[in-house]
């Protein structure tokens, strides 16, 4: 790695946020997750990992939906924190065209995640340095959960004109299903407004089918051992939108987070949330298929092709 190189990938990324009127400190972070991912992408170890999380927005919006500082990752196979601190020792030494970073495998941490029974795993910190900044990157392995319908690979998009990570990833089906298992786990103590934002933004930007975001809904609850209440989840009922704290928290989450949009109130996200998610999930309570398809902006329609 050339100290000029790396000094030119900085200008470039400064550029970037610049022009795109971003925090610079998210660009570094979102920079130095790509490149771990490809690395990874180019290992040995790719098709045991499905990428899971806010960087999936990056590849359907072409955009940072919303800022993190984590990349998500579904493992299969042995993955004790033995093992994950070996593979991702040998990720990090991998050879790959000069991006301007160096991940230290010496400096690996790992630590359980347990997270209010909600999400179970590994947390694997890589240090790392562009230039010199300082450009550590955090990742979150979980296990065991159902992906339906079955990851795809897909080319994901990056900064910089540099080679792009190809990797298997989840559908936003399944995407949907964990944060319905979520608001079902934690009930009127929800406080992962991240999970809000993404229910809306996935329900405003995309269509879906009803009967198979039925079928990933079910699938996640059950390999979770989770029951689907047969009323409506207290997380999207109105006593829900008007808990104050939940109203400090949902505040709170776009001012830290998403500050352009600041004026997005509570009380529209959870109801549009609900009108998504209701017919879906009564089917999965009577047992019945449902033949409807999904249309940002128009809502449940007979299925397309009745």
């Amino acid at each position: 790695m050339s100290t000029s190189r790396s000094h030119s990938i900085q200008a470039r990324l400064l550029n970037y946020s610049r022009e795109h009127q971003v925090n610079h400190n998210h660009t570094l972070t979102r920079y130095g997750i790509e490149r771990l991912m490809y690395r990874l992408s180019r290992s040995s170890y790719a098709d045991r990992f499905v990428l899971k999380g806010a960087m999936l927005f990056v590849l359907w919006l072409e955009d940072l939906h919303r800022p993190t500082q984590d990349l998500d990752l579904l493992g299969f196979g042995d993955l004790s924190s033995s093992n994950l601190r070996n593979i991702f020792e040998d990720v990090c030494k991998l050879p790959v065209e000069d991006d301007g970073i160096e991940f230290s495998k010496d400096g690996i941490e790992i630590e359980e995640i347990r997270e209010a029974e909600v999400y179970q795993g590994l947390r694997i910190k890589i240090p790392g340095r562009l230039g010199n900044t300082r450009l550590n990157v955090s990742v979150d392995v979980g296990f065991g959960d159902a992906v339906v319908p079955d990851p795809e690979k897909s080319d994901y998009p990056v900064l910089l004109d540099l080679p792009r990570p190809e990797m298997k990833t989840y559908p936003r089906e399944t995407v949907v299903a964990e944060k319905v298992d979520a608001m079902i786990v934690l009930g009127l103590l929800n406080s992962r407004m991240k999970d809000y934002y993404d229910l809306w933004t996935l329900a405003q930007r995309f269509p879906f089918d009803a009967a198979l975001l039925a079928k990933a809904i079910d699938a996640s609850l059950k390999r979770r051992g989770r029951e689907l209440p047969s009323q409506t989840p207290p997380g999207l009922q109105d006593e829900f939108v008007a808990n104050p704290t939940k109203q400090t928290q949902w505040k709170g989450f776009l001012r830290r987070t998403i500050p352009d949009q600041a004026d997005l109130e509570l009380g529209e996200v959870v109801p549009a949330i609900r009108e998504f998610l209701a017919p879906v999930l009564k089917s999965i309570v009577l047992g019945k298929a449902l033949r409807l398809h999904w249309t940002p902006g128009s809502g449940w329609s007979a299925n397309r092709s009745q």
